[in-house]
């Protein structure tokens, strides 16, 4: 996970590596399109790890699964779009100023009861689901 205090995104690189001199962020995926939206994505990614270690990455895209060539694969250079992120994170900060993401509270401890009463209600449930299959 790479993380921006700078820019204030974060996100999760799927594999860096060095091919030859050069070190890469490589997103793989399934899709046998490149939207625009992934030029977006790790164009940031190399944004944020250049500010974390100095050193310059290239960007690319490994298609796994590919169907449209014998290899089942394709690599994909990506043209540094870091400009475009901003703005679209721009626009994103203006539709969604003052919203506050949902929140759902969990209890830190589950108890299993194992009583007969608990035994009971199980049974009178799965009665009610199998009638309700009959049903359909």
């Amino acid at each position: 996970t790479i993380f921006s205090e700078k820019n204030n995104f974060a996100g999760t690189i799927d594999f860096i590596c060095k091919i030859g001199d050069e070190k890469w962020i490589i997103d793989f995926k399934t899709s046998q399109y490149i939207w625009p939206e992934y030029e977006l994505q790790l164009s940031a990614y190399k944004k944020a790890m250049e500010d974390l270690t100095g050193e310059k990455y290239k960007i690319a895209i490994l298609q796994i699964g590919y169907k449209r060539n014998h290899k089942e694969y394709k690599f994909t250079e990506l043209e540094d779009k870091f400009n475009l992120f901003l703005s679209a994170q721009t626009i994103w900060l203006n539709e969604t100023s003052g919203q506050k993401p949902s929140q759902k509270d969990y209890p830190i401890k589950l108890k299993l009861d194992l009583s007969k009463k608990a035994e009971d209600k199980k049974e009178t449930v799965q009665k009610k689901s199998k009638r309700r299959v009959k049903k359909s």
